[in-house]
């Protein structure tokens, strides 16, 4: 399974130590998306992505 990590996960530090497993990465752009961060009270913040046709966000395929 591949997976596009675009916040946090894209440390393989962290990655590691959250799934107790080592992660292959690969640069990656994922077009047709823009990354926001959703605010909740009490909860602190999030990183998301919404789609946005006139945008693109930049992280990482986890294989």
């Amino acid at each position: 399974m591949n997976i596009f990590a675009y916040g946090t996960l894209m440390y393989p530090e962290l990655l590691a130590q959250l799934t107790k497993k080592e992660w292959q990465m690969t640069p990656a752009t994922l077009h047709g998306y823009r990354r926001c961060i959703l605010l909740k009270e009490g909860f602190g913040s999030s990183p998301i992505i919404v789609p946005d046709k006139n945008a693109s966000v930049t992280g990482k395929i986890l294989y």
